[in-house]
């Protein structure tokens, strides 16, 4: 399931034509990353990693967000 999951995003995020497509594309494309990162979780590192990544995550994609409610604001539309 993964790895149709991560394509599934790479091909939303492709074809998408609003910045909802894009976003919703964006986030299914990077959750197969995060198991990635701290795929070796017997080593303490790598689960710390895992948890790292997926905080500088959120946080991006909340800036992304409100990135898109500024558009949003400015020009009424989120296509593009």
């Amino acid at each position: 399931p993964r790895p149709r999951r991560a394509a599934a995003g790479g091909l939303v995020l492709v074809s998408a034509q609003h910045l909802a497509g894009l976003f919703i594309g964006l986030e299914l494309l990077s959750v197969p990353v995060y198991g990635l990162v701290a795929y070796a979780f017997f080593n303490k590192r790598s689960l710390e990693g895992g948890i790292k990544y997926m905080v500088l995550s959120a946080a991006g994609s909340a800036f992304l967000l409100f990135g898109m409610a500024l558009l949003y604001a400015e020009a009424g539309s989120l296509s593009f």
